[in-house]
């Protein structure tokens, strides 16, 4: 394994998250309420330049926080850009032509929220496709969802990057355990990524090991690389790592172990792999 921390000279983290609960009041049922993490925080702890924040179920759809992140950020020299939850109201061209002034590239669905039936899945997916679309933007749809659910939706994301050009963007390698390196869904999936129709995200890894540690998600890691020999793949920390369940209690991460690995993992599969997942498709995608 490399010994050299990966250089943040270009590097993008595509999936962190902010909070702070006195500033920014969590939505009174949240599930969870972690401490106070804020960008300054996140560039002391992520070794890379750039970061999409990811926001997360306690904001709701209060895009305030996540707007105050990017500048920041942006005041610190480094590139910002937003991953926003959207009432879909709130979704008229001002309003999204505003946020993309701002920073915002990508509107996220919770499915803690809504759950992940398909139905209802399918609806909101081509609604907020079409609301991109008439906005006049090139936003990506963001989401969490099992392999099963994505697999099932493959239709319906054919369909509306074939009509708007949609392109989504999948959250914690489709929440696969270290078990799925094998998992024959993973074939069509990985067909529209190389289609460009579908990003990759790797993030995740200690939540979704199973116990097993994060390079035992190895034969998934190459599986999903090799599909176009890292087109398509991004990096993400998940940064500040919230354990699910319990309060809002974050876990201590070794990131740049996780980087490590990952970097060793990409450049096994070939020359200028990790440029691309570590920076060339997040500098493309959230452009």
């Amino acid at each position: 394994m490399s010994s050299s921390t990966p250089s943040a000279s270009q590097g993008w983290d595509t999936h962190c998250h902010v909070f702070d609960p006195v500033k920014h009041p969590y939505i009174s049922d949240t599930p969870y309420a972690p401490p106070r993490r804020a960008a300054e925080h996140l560039m002391a702890a992520v070794p890379a330049s750039n970061f999409v924040i990811v926001m997360s179920v306690p904001e709701g759809t209060s895009t305030a926080h996540t707007l105050e992140a990017i500048e920041l950020l942006h005041s610190a020299g480094r590139k910002g850009r937003g991953t926003v939850v959207m009432d879909p109201i709130r979704m008229v061209p001002d309003e999204l032509q505003k946020l993309q002034h701002a920073g915002v590239r990508s509107v996220r669905i919770h499915t803690l929220r809504i759950g992940e039936d398909i139905d209802v899945l399918k609806t909101i997916f081509e609604d907020t496709a079409r609301r991109i679309d008439t906005a006049g933007l090139k936003w990506c749809i963001d989401a969490q969802l099992s392999l099963k659910t994505w697999s099932t939706l493959i239709p319906t994301m054919t369909k509306l990057h074939g009509e708007f050009g949609t392109v989504f963007v999948v959250d914690h390698m489709f929440c696969c355990s270290p078990d799925d390196a094998d998992n024959p869904l993973l074939d069509d999936l990985l067909d529209l990524v190389r289609r460009g129709i579908m990003y990759v995200k790797l993030s995740g890894l200690d939540r979704y090991s199973a116990g097993k540690g994060f390079e035992a998600f190895g034969p998934l890691v190459k599986r999903l690389v090799r599909a176009d020999r890292g087109g398509g793949i991004l990096f993400g920390s998940d940064w500040p790592h919230v354990v699910m369940g319990q309060g809002g209690q974050l876990s201590e991460v070794d990131t740049v172990a996780h980087l490590r690995f990952l970097q060793d993992t990409c450049e096994s599969v070939g020359e200028g792999v990790w440029q691309k997942v570590w920076n060339d498709n997040a500098e493309r995608l959230y452009a």
